[in-house]
């Protein structure tokens, strides 16, 4: 009974050392790294920063290990790898820089301004301002900004009009659902060509001149 009571103090003290072992070590290498001037809860490391490292003794390794945990905020360009190379950095380094170096954002082009028009059900004919643009659902990219009247037609269901507001840089999207049109209303004449200017009415010279004649003649 005493040797199986030894035994389990044994373990016990054991399991205690190798986690007290464990302690110092963790706690020796936060030491060790802030006496290197490693910097502790710090933001992604400069170029700077690197140089500082490595001329205070860090090893590469561990600069490494540091840049992966927290990352860098320069590109690795010839003139930073020769300061970096001129106080130790090693090509296994300098890869693992140039792999963590940030990347360019790649902006969106700006959206040109434009008009998305759907009619449940499709196939309507829309108008803009007046003139027919094609049939729903229609997507127009060449209105500049400013106010239109859209106007919808289709057979069998009422006219459509309303007003809609072009923005620099959006893009609007018209979703409109038809109205069937009561039965006796009439049928709204669509236009299939765009809308050109209004011209003069012509005088009628063909009745002018059988009124000529009459009066001669009586």
């Amino acid at each position: 009974m005493s040797d199986r009571y030894a035994r389990s103090a044994l373990s016990f003290r054991t399991m205690v050392g190798v986690m007290i072992a464990g302690v110092a070590v963790l706690w020796l290498t936060t030491a060790n790294a802030a006496r290197a001037g490693v910097p502790q809860d710090q933001p992604p490391l400069t170029d700077d920063a690197i140089v500082q490292l490595l001329q205070s003794g860090v090893p590469p390794l561990r600069v490494e290990q540091l840049a992966r945990e927290r990352g860098i905020t320069f590109a690795v360009s010839p003139d930073i790898e020769r300061r970096l190379r001129a106080v130790g950095a090693t090509d296994d380094l300098i890869k693992t820089l140039r792999d963590l170096a940030p990347r360019p954002k790649v902006e969106a082009p700006p959206l040109r301004p434009g008009l998305s028009v759907t009619t449940d059900p499709s196939g309507a004919t829309v108008l803009v301002d007046g003139n027919v643009r094609g049939q729903s659902p229609l997507k127009l990219t060449d209105l500049s900004p400013g106010d239109y009247r859209v106007t919808l037609r289709k057979v069998g269901y009422l006219e459509n009009s309303r007003v809609v507001t072009i923005r620099e840089g959006q893009a609007e999207t018209l979703d409109v659902k038809l109205t069937p049109m009561p039965a006796g209303a009439p049928v709204p004449q669509t236009p299939t060509t765009p809308s050109g200017p209004t011209t003069a009415s012509q005088p009628k010279g063909s009745n002018m001149k059988w009124i000529i004649l009459g009066a001669a003649g009586a």
